[in-house]
């Protein structure tokens, strides 16, 4: 805003509005780094807040930067230079981690490492590579084990992350005459692309991309089950609000996944019921507060301790495969784990049962018995047969009969 040269005995006052021009982006003095990555301004433009916030930000992901700018006039009226202070320290890091998060059945201790590299292309960028294995020490009859690779660039109102991973798993699973090893590979890749499209003082939203495949192989005794093998895809279009209430921060987010054929992944199977499981997800919701410093304008606030809480709802129009259920680093969809448990249940033979009646030395083997036509029965106690002999329909009714026999293959009735 200009005051020109000019005769106020008119009683008028005039002023001139100069729009703020970029002159130029540096960096301070003994400082050295690329912006053009991180911010969406450019010099020659108008001068934008929201842009240099969202450049500023973009900086400050990395961990190892301390980021703040300042805006200094130019020569000419209407120009300023935006002057980028940044400390920076060691751009690595080694980080290691013991934890008790895996499964009882495959390892609960988790041994992970994760190497983190900061800016290694000069794109404010970042770099990581993961390994992850169980720590029980019983290899032979369970464990875990996969290995992940993540890369981010920033680019103005843009965020690109390209991420890949592999896991396995094996134990070991008694049969009815021996045991036998199961195991399981997958492979997983990632694409994420995000678009911020509208920020201010308290709030920002974006839109996020969201494509992955993923490959995945079960085994029995190092044999492929072929039926079990899966190459799937999906793609996710989500909306993310991050914004403050006081000193609370507030972020959601609602996406909605569906099962693509995209890059060779597998369509449903053809054998599939029309309500039974499949690829397909329907729609996510998730959403978490927490009190604590605000940074959505790009300055944080003062240092302290805070909590977190968290709501998330996840809603599918069709029941999930459950080979789908379970990635690595992730938890089975609701009900595909229990029902996998009771597939696996029912998959596998009958075994005979010892166990010793109230009588001392009296055992009891073999609680199934076979009928002339193969079908399984469980066999009655003794207080129910003799109860049946008194009731021939009862006893017809129960499949009671007198003579135990080896399990033979067939169907169980209930």
């Amino acid at each position: 805003m200009l005051v020109p040269p000019q005769d106020l005995s008119s009683g008028e006052l005039k002023l001139t509005l100069l729009p703020g021009v970029i002159r130029a982006i540096r960096f301070a003095d003994g400082v050295e780094g690329s912006w053009r990555s991180a911010f969406p301004a450019r010099p020659g433009e108008l001068l934008n807040l929201r842009a240099l916030e969202q450049g500023l930000e973009q900086m400050k992901r990395l961990a190892s930067r301390d980021v703040d700018m300042d805006i200094v006039p130019g020569e000419a009226a209407g120009e300023s230079d935006i002057v980028i202070r940044m400390r920076t320290s060691r751009s690595w890091r080694l980080l290691g981690n013991l934890d008790n998060s895996g499964a009882a059945a495959t390892g609960r201790l988790q041994t992970g490492l994760t190497l983190a590299l900061d800016d290694p292309l000069g794109l404010n960028d970042a770099f990581s590579a993961s390994l992850s294995t169980d720590n029980d020490g019983r290899g032979a009859e369970r464990g875990t084990g996969g290995a992940g690779l993540q890369y981010a660039l920033p680019w103005g109102w843009w965020n690109f992350s390209l991420a890949a991973g592999s896991a396995r798993y094996h134990q070991r699973v008694a049969g009815y005459n021996q045991s036998f090893l199961s195991s399981g590979r997958s492979r997983n890749l990632d694409l994420t692309v995000q678009r911020l499209f509208q920020r201010d003082q308290w709030q920002k939203n974006s839109l996020q991309l969201r494509l992955n495949r993923r490959w995945s192989r079960a085994y029995i005794d190092d044999t492929e089950i072929l039926v079990q093998r899966r190459h799937t895809g999906y793609a996710e279009l989500g909306w993310l609000h991050q914004s403050c209430l006081g000193r609370a921060q507030f972020n959601f987010t609602l996406a909605n996944r569906w099962g693509v054929s995209w890059f060779g992944s597998q369509a449903d199977a053809p054998e599939r019921e029309p309500d039974g499981q499949n690829a397909e997800r329907g729609k996510t919701a998730s959403s978490a507060c927490r009190p604590g410093p605000c940074r959505v304008a790009g300055v944080a606030g003062r240092r302290r301790r805070f909590h977190a809480c968290a709501n998330r709802r996840r809603s599918c129009r069709s029941r999930l495969t459950p080979a789908l259920g379970r990635s690595h680093g992730q938890r089975p969809a609701a009900g595909a784990h229990r029902r996998a448990q009771r597939s696996r249940r029912l998959a596998q033979p009958v075994q005979p049962v010892q166990h010793r009646s109230r009588r001392r030395g009296a055992e009891q083997c073999d609680p199934y018995h076979a009928d002339a036509t193969g079908r399984l029965h469980r066999r009655q106690s003794g207080s129910r047969q003799r109860a049946d002999a008194h009731h021939p329909q009862r006893s017809h009714r129960h499949g009671a009969t007198a003579t135990p026999s080896a399990p033979a293959s067939g169907a169980i009735s209930r």
